[in-house]
């Protein structure tokens, strides 16, 4: 117990320095570097995932990694993380062949930030940028030449549909569970179909050959398709992509913001503000509106409180979630909340936490002792409260 109590006012100083954020400092996002990891030598590299902190849209350029000259498509969110992809979208020009669109990028005419992504399709001649919402997304696509088509990838089980020329929608089906999208297009097209390789494939066809700009909203619902149109009526109701870009550079600002380092080399706080970045890659809020559908008891429920998935405990037990709770209890609280909830749900305190269910990929239960830290950590300061509540109870 002396620890605890010696340690306690170290973590106050850094919670006192983290909430004292002076004015007039340098923007702190221009050392985040979202390439840093991007080749994997043994395990999977890290991806240049752009979202807001902590929610649950999350899209990267898919390619083997930061070394493949190739981009396969876009995709429109995460399964999970490191778990694959949900839909998907390839600009193209030209006439399918007997394979789905690829395209080389160039790295110096790639701007890859947490709240912003772009790029240029060099095979194309398209430009392609991307702004992420909490339960939404905004493309940006520049045609620069030729016809305009989008070619419709990564459905696991199902098939996209186009109402109003203006509107597609889609269902993928994984490990049990639904993910439905609702996209608006900025010019009208129509949906058209090819086999290639023995798959039928999906594309847009734009009107008109004259070069310029498709805009490309969505939203995704793990509860409806009419949840995945109100995500989008409620975040992007009449949204610019500026806007949208905008509204997420500062969620970002405001998040890194809570640490303000002093001193160092501009290498070192490349390093570490990226590695803040990546702290908020998960756990992600799957809260829809006020509800949220969870796999662990196959229901939607009702809850004013966001419910957290995705969290590889086992990487993040030790020194990720006791930094929340110093940074940011009240996300933490809920977070924890979350894993009693899926208790609850299912039965079993879990022990790899996932979109879909628990993934006890990793040896050990890491989960009780995130738990019982955030405990210590929270709960130590009640301490002296607790003694009195304590007499009082045995007096029954």
């Amino acid at each position: 117990m002396s620890y605890i109590k010696g340690i306690y006012p170290v973590l106050f100083l850094l919670l006192m320095s983290a909430c004292s954020r002076q004015s007039g400092t340098e923007n702190i996002l221009s050392y985040v570097d979202p390439d840093i990891g991007g080749v994997g030598l043994l395990l999977q590299p890290t991806r240049p995932t752009v979202q807001l902190p902590n929610q649950m849209i999350r899209m990267y350029p898919v390619r083997e990694d930061y070394l493949d000259d190739q981009i396969r498509y876009f995709p429109l969110t995460l399964i999970s993380h490191r778990n694959g992809e949900l839909f998907g979208i390839m600009p193209f020009t030209g006439e399918l062949n007997d394979k789905a669109p690829v395209s080389a990028w160039d790295n110096q005419l790639e701007v890859a930030t947490p709240y912003y992504y772009s790029t240029w399709l060099e095979d194309y001649d398209i430009t392609v940028d991307f702004a992420p919402g909490a339960m939404s997304g905004y493309f940006r696509i520049q045609y620069n030449d030729g016809d305009k088509k989008l070619f419709l990838a990564k459905l696991h089980d199902g098939i996209w549909q186009m109402t109003e020329n203006k509107t597609l929608t889609a269902e993928e089906r994984f490990q049990g569970m639904k993910a439905r999208v609702h996209c608006e297009l900025g010019e009208e097209g129509s949906l058209e179909s090819k086999t290639i390789a023995g798959r039928d494939r999906q594309f847009v066809v734009f009107r008109g050959n004259s070069p310029g700009v498709i805009e490309f909203r969505y939203a995704v619902s793990f509860i409806s398709a009419e949840q995945a149109r109100q995500n989008l009526a409620e975040e992007m109701p009449q949204c610019s992509f500026e806007k949208t870009k905008e509204t997420a550079e500062a969620k970002w600002e405001s998040a890194l913001g809570k640490i303000e380092v002093e001193g160092g080399t501009d290498d070192q706080k490349r390093t570490f503000y990226t590695a803040l970045y990546r702290c908020y890659e998960r756990m992600i809020n799957i809260t829809e509106g006020g509800k949220y559908y969870s796999n662990y008891d196959g229901k939607v429920h009702e809850s004013a409180r966001p419910f957290y998935v995705d969290d590889w405990i086992w990487d993040t037990f030790l020194a990720l979630h006791p930094l929340r709770t110093i940074l940011d209890p009240e996300t933490e609280s809920d977070m924890i909340q979350s894993y009693i909830t899926m208790y609850e749900q299912s039965g079993w305190l879990p022990a790899f936490p996932i979109l879909w269910g628990d993934n006890p990929c990793m040896n050990g239960f890491h989960s009780t002792i995130m738990i019982l830290s955030f405990l210590l950590m929270v709960l130590h300061s009640a301490y002296p409260i607790l003694i009195p509540m304590r007499s009082k109870v045995f007096q029954y």
